[in-house]
């Protein structure tokens, strides 16, 4: 590599130094990492040495897989030889060639100016420079080290190993710088906590004042009310004396008067002797009454006042509940975590059936509270489509309050219900709403179809897989037109529509073929790779991915037919597949595979080959293999199933939610319109109304099922 020198005063030496780096890069062989020698080009497109990819071949005996992609490549029968030139990286190479005889030069004459740096020698050779880096020892070496403590190493000049190295030093320090800006966003996100902590302690304190000035006013009236019942007690007593008191005197008035009569006889005598004996009678008879009169001892009112304490006021005083900070909870506040929603009929729901939920407002101690302003509440529900409709309730007394709402199709809906914006029990609510299953019609074809593997709707025809042909049948079964097929040996198996074109995968012919929408063969694909080739699926870029029962795994081809790579493989761990049947894409363009061997759902992401879903299909408690499969417009999965084994097993149609979760099944057999060896299905209309299309080979007809 040519470098800039204290004697390149117009940079011209160091401005030939960044092309001839830049060249070198574009021109870089995998393997060595050196300017690229006869460039051949891969299927993938990648550009490899003859002599690297000669080797790399024989290393990996006679396997062709791409030192860049790390995907198995086709490789031509005579060798890597047959493989073509990449002839403008060929002249490109052989421009950097004399572009390092100009910089050989260039560096020549600088070196003449140039002071020559001392030279490293080897420690164990010390006759010999250290003129190599060993790539995997990450230590310089001589040409003797590279034959005997190095041997099988790659070792490289030092611009070559600082160029290998900045790949993943680069990486590293994206990592870093990544790891760096992941930190800053947690800080701010701290800052932002302790300011909503301080916010939320500022709330706190104010919200406990207001409770503590509220439980001072409930205590001056309670003492005000306990003052009011002493005052009316004295008062009731204090009467009750005054009472007694006007009594007593009466009779000492009484007692007087018959006492100050007898002092006054005398006189009564001497003036008249014939009223002395009434006089006498009279007043003995009054003091005989004085002794009637009883007088108490004591009064009859005591002189202690009490009053009757209201135990209920120091309720106030107890804990109603822990709640977080900025919220205080009395007995007549609602408590989000004992507040609970529920739906009120527990059987499944199915689609256009009203679902009514209620909530129950409860307190801290899980006391219903009759409260009249409901605006702490909200409510939502995310349908199975994704979309969000908010949720009203309505009090029905009780404490309790009731909403409803009304599915428009099958799948997994979240009813999300919080209180002063935290969910109450129960929150989010799950509720899955099944498939209906009701059967309508078999369409069978006129002629007979025999033994079909797959169904298409096309507008109002259906396009019908049987074990010979490729029907286009109309809504009454009756031809309308036959496809194109040349082969002898076809047996068409499943068929995927893109771009007004129909790709139909041959399981005997060991092949796809691609038809125009006339019937018309325009591609063959996979012509001796393919073995036994079931389930295909075309992705919105037109990249064609075949699953291939045979060789347990998923071929990926580009539109025009040249293969990519392969996706999985055989096995029975988390990320692999066997023996797999129909695959099908969602609206995520996410994969979906019938991974019958193992009886599950495999999905992938096709772009990055990751693994993100297993779900294993079962019948209470046995296991079932996965025939064909579809998905519907909100990603809800429906699966063809049947026990494994001959004869009159168990079959039906199993529906899952994106999540996994089970929705339902339908067309339960043995039953009297049952299916018999189940195999592909099309599920076909908008959001609230599907119907679903069972290819039953069995019978030789297409099943309809209402969802």
């Amino acid at each position: 590599m040519l470098e800039a020198t204290m004697s390149d005063p117009d940079g011209s030496m160091g401005r030939l130094a960044s092309v001839q780096d830049e060249l070198e890069s574009m021109v870089e062989c995998p393997v060595h990492f050196g300017v690229l020698v006869q460039p051949k080009s891969l299927p993938c497109g990648h550009v490899i040495c003859l002599d690297c990819i000669r080797r790399w071949v024989e290393a990996r005996r006679g396997i062709l897989v791409c030192p860049e992609c790390n995907n198995e490549q086709i490789l031509p029968r005579g060798g890597v030889e047959e493989l073509p030139n990449s002839y403008r990286l060929m002249k490109l190479c052989e421009y950097l060639g004399n572009l390092n005889i100009v910089a050989s030069a260039l560096e020549g004459d600088a070196q003449a100016n140039t002071a020559a740096p001392p030279v490293m020698r080897c420690d164990d050779h010390v006759e010999l420079p250290l003129d190599r880096i060993c790539r995997d020892c990450r230590q310089p070496v001589c040409q003797e080290c590279m034959r005997t403590q190095h041997a099988g190493h790659l070792c490289l000049d030092g611009s070559t190993f600082l160029r290998h190295m900045d790949r993943p030093l680069k990486k590293l320090q994206d990592q870093a710088k990544m790891k760096q800006r992941e930190a800053e966003r947690c800080l701010v996100e701290l800052k932002k906590m302790k300011v909503q902590l301080n916010v939320s302690r500022e709330s706190a304190n104010s919200a406990i004042d207001h409770y503590v000035m509220r439980l001072m006013e409930k205590a001056t009236q309670a003492g005000d009310s306990l003052k009011n019942q002493v005052e009316a007690m004295y008062h009731g007593k204090v009467r009750m004396l005054e009472n007694q008191e006007s009594s007593l005197d009466g009779i000492i008035y009484e007692i007087d008067g018959a006492v100050q009569s007898v002092h006054d006889q005398p006189g009564n005598l001497q003036q008249n002797l014939a009223s002395l004996p009434p006089l006498v009678d009279d007043t003995s008879k009054r003091l005989k009454d004085v002794e009637k009169i009883t007088v108490p001892s004591a009064p009859v009112v005591s002189s202690d006042i009490w009053v009757e304490m209201n135990e209920g006021i120091f309720d106030w005083f107890k804990p109603q509940g822990k709640k977080e900070i900025g919220q205080v909870v009395t007995s007549e506040v609602a408590c989000p975590s004992e507040c609970v929603v529920e739906i009120v009929s527990k059987r499944p729901t199915l689609p256009f059936e009203e679902v009514v939920v209620v909530l129950a407002i409860n307190d801290g101690h899980g006391s219903q509270v009759n409260v009249q302003d409901i605006n702490f509440i909200s409510a939502e529900v995310v349908k199975a489509n994704g979309n969000k409709v908010q949720q009203v309730f309505e009090m029905c007394g009780n404490g309790k309050f009731v909403t409803s709402f009304t599915p428009q199709s099958i799948g997994k809906y979240l009813l999300i219900v919080k209180a002063y914006n935290q969910k109450v029990k129960n929150s989010p609510l799950k509720i899955l709403v099944k498939p209906r299953g009701k059967s309508t019609v078999d369409l069978k074809g006129h002629p007979t179809f025999s033994a079909i593997h797959d169904v298409l709707k096309v507008g109002d025809n259906y396009l019908v897989l049987d074990s010979d042909n490729v029907n286009m049948v109309d809504k009454e079964g009756r031809l309308v037109n036959k496809f194109v097929i040349k082969d002898k040996v076809f047996q068409p198996y499943a068929v995927a529509c893109h771009n007004q074109a129909y790709y139909v995968t041959a399981l005997k012919g060991k092949k796809v073929v691609k038809f125009s929408r006339t019937g018309l063969p325009l591609l063959e694909i996979g012509h001796g790779v393919l073995q036994a080739p079931t389930g295909i699926a075309v992705a919105k870029d037109g990249t064609i991915y075949v699953a291939d029962d045979k060789k347990s795994c998923i071929y990926v081809f580009r539109s025009d037919g040249q293969l990519c790579h392969l996706l999985s493989g055989p096995g029975s761990d988390r990320e692999q597949i066997s023996h797999p049947w129909y695959i099908k894409f969602n609206t995520h363009g996410h994969l979906v595979v019938a991974d019958c061997g193992n009886q599950r759902i495999q999905v992938f992401d096709p772009q990055s080959g990751k693994h993100l879903k297993s779900i294993y299909v079962d019948h209470n408690g046995r296991p079932l293999g996965c025939r064909g499969l579809d998905v519907d417009v909100n990603d809800n999965i429906f699966v063809t199933a049947r026990q494994p084994g001959g004869g009159d097993q168990f079959e039906c149609v199993k529906v899952y939610s994106p999540d996994g979760d089970l929705l339902g099944s339908f067309a339960e057999s043995p039953a009297k319109k049952g299916l018999h060896f189940v195999r592909g299905i099309n599920v076909v209309g908008g959001e609230s109304k599907s119907t679903a299309l069972v290819a039953n080979g069995g019978t030789s007809s297409i099943k309809f099922y209402i969802i």
